[in-house]
């Protein structure tokens, strides 16, 4: 499936849509390269949204690499994330997607003042499934949006430049009221008051 980014949520038109190709659903190598060479023949014009991957392990970062996506073309979002793997993703320039506050904490320990795109959760939830709902309190994805003091104390502690907010309330969603609602509720912490080098929303 593919994301949608905006840079500036006021601006209309494809030069301020961003589209981010999950690809953990299919990671042929093929299609990362046709994707690639899409944006690569396309991107640049204004007739398409820029094309990009988002990635859920240091396997798939390669992988896109490899198939001629630039490291600034990438979101690295991963549940659990490792020591290993966010020194691992981070020394090759991708941007980390940070979904929990213990995970906020050791990337702000390590890289003060660097850049990150925080996960909430948008405490809603939907989806065709219980399995694929990834919104709401009984689940591990995403910072809880009731956190954004702590999560603003650790931010400027650290002096961490958050240049994107996401949220993904789950698969296969009928009711479009859902989605707004979840939309609302990640835009009511996407200011500018809270976060300064904001850049994009991830819905």
């Amino acid at each position: 499936r593919g994301r949608e980014k905006k840079n500036n949520p006021r601006k209309s038109g494809s030069r301020s849509l961003r589209v981010y190709y999950a690809m953990k659903a299919n990671s042929n190598f093929r299609l990362l390269e046709m994707l690639s060479r899409l944006h690569e023949t396309h991107g640049g014009s204004g007739d398409l949204p820029e094309i990009n991957v988002d990635c859920v392990s240091p396997g798939e970062v390669h992988l896109a690499l490899k198939a001629g996506f630039r490291p600034h073309r990438l979101l690295y979002t991963a549940n659990n994330i490792t020591d290993e793997d966010m020194a691992e993703v981070k020394a090759l320039g991708v941007l980390l997607n940070i979904g929990s506050l213990s995970r906020l904490r050791k990337f702000a320990e390590k890289y003060p003042g660097g850049e990150c795109c925080l996960r909430f959760n948008p405490d809603v939830v939907a989806g065709e499934n219980a399995k694929v709902q990834t919104g709401g309190g009984k689940t591990k994805f995403g910072i809880v949006m009731s956190d954004i003091d702590k999560v603003l104390d650790i931010v400027r502690k650290n002096r961490i430049k958050v240049v994107g907010v996401h949220e993904h309330t789950g698969s296969g969603i009928s009711d479009p009221a859902k989605m707004i609602q979840s939309a609302k509720n990640l835009l009511s912490v996407a200011t500018r008051r809270n976060f300064k080098h904001l850049k994009f929303v991830d819905l």
